[in-house]
């Protein structure tokens, strides 16, 4: 009796185990659950809404007092970043980019310049170049452009465009302060492309930028500086390029004297030369219309810039020059030439 009462007790016991085995024990799902940090993993590309929903954790906006920035060539933005150790070298420490549109009409498309077979989404692509520039340690210059390759130069119906893109520039912005994007145009030369209402523009546009971005606005603008408004903004910019090379001295000086002038009247934390390009040539399948100054030899194109250091150097907060590119046969291209040495001496030796 009692053997049999002890194996009936070991029995129970034994089951006793082994429900509580199976209590403690759970079956992982077929679907694990993910964090967030997971789930990006898993998911494809993401959407230009993502890309917006994931800012830059670990990058905080640089503070620079010195701007020395090199445009690419149009399209070649990828080659530029992907050049990181030959820029660095050459002193920038600051990439534009642009989000490009084309006018035609009163369409108001976004688009990314390159081969006809890129098939980029343009929200997507130059989010991802900011992100990709500031991981390579630049700060980043962010454009709004419409001057594109055949599409309108000046805009036909400027009420409608300035309502109208007003959104775009306010949707960059928060795009630029969602990933620190150190300087911010609410639109590239607007008084080139909206003419007497360039000014108009700016000001209704400001206070939507500020109102979501909180890095630097700068108006830049086409030429030496105009009568107009520039009040609220962080920055004037100016795009100049030369005409005779026997003028360029002066026309430098006067220009950036009355940029100055500006800074002083309106208390800006000061003024930048925004383009500043010398062609040699006109490059295989450019647009024509958007070629700003006079052609001249590789000779001269060092001069040119030699003479604008000079001049505006300690007058001014920055030098965006253009443009570098592998291929020589672009239009502004300066890589491979003597002005490349012109512009490492000044950018590297302050």
């Amino acid at each position: 009796m009692k053997k049999l009462t002890f194996l009936l007790l070991l029995g129970f016991l034994i089951m006793g185990c082994v429900d509580d085995d199976h209590q403690t024990k759970t079956i992982p799902p077929l679907t694990p659950t993910l964090t967030p940090e997971a789930v990006q993993t898993y998911t494809p590309p993401a959407s230009s809404q993502q890309l917006q929903e994931q800012p830059e954790k670990m990058y905080h906006r640089k503070n620079l007092t010195r701007f020395k920035g090199v445009w690419p060539s149009p399209g070649k933005i990828e080659e530029l970043l992907d050049s990181e150790s030959e820029i660095k070298d050459l002193g920038v420490n600051i990439i534009p980019l642009n989000a490009n549109y084309c006018i035609r009409g009163d369409e108001i498309k976004q688009v990314v310049f390159g081969p006809p077979w890129m098939t980029k989404n343009p929200e997507d692509y130059v989010i991802e170049n900011i992100k990709k520039a500031h991981q390579k340690g630049f700060a980043v210059f962010l454009e709004l452009n419409t001057l594109a390759p055949g599409c309108d130069m000046v805009i036909q119906n400027k009420d409608k465009f300035i309502e109208d893109f007003i959104h775009e520039s306010k949707k960059w912005a928060e795009i630029a302060e969602r990933y620190q994007v150190e300087m911010f145009s609410p639109l590239n030369e607007p008084n080139l492309v909206l003419g007497e209402k360039g000014f108009e523009w700016a000001q209704k546009v400001l206070p939507e930028v500020k109102e979501v971005y909180s890095g630097d606005v700068v108006l830049k603008i086409a030429d030496r500086p105009k009568p107009g408004n520039y009040s609220g903004y962080d920055y004037l910019a100016i795009d100049i390029f030369p005409g005779e090379i026997n003028y360029w001295r002066e026309d430098i000086k006067t220009a950036v004297s009355e940029m100055e002038a500006i800074v002083r009247m309106y208390n800006l934390k000061g003024g930048i030369i925004g383009e500043l390009g010398a062609p040699t040539q006109i490059g295989p399948g450019e647009d024509e219309r958007l070629v700003a100054g006079k052609i001249v030899d590789q000779k001269t194109q060092a001069q040119i810039f030699q003479i604008a250091f000079e001049e505006a150097w300690n007058k001014t907060d920055g030098f965006f020059v253009l443009a570098w590119s592998k291929n020589q046969k672009l239009t502004y291209n300066f890589h491979g030439f003597e002005a490349e040495k012109v512009i490492k001496n000044w950018y590297t030796g302050t």
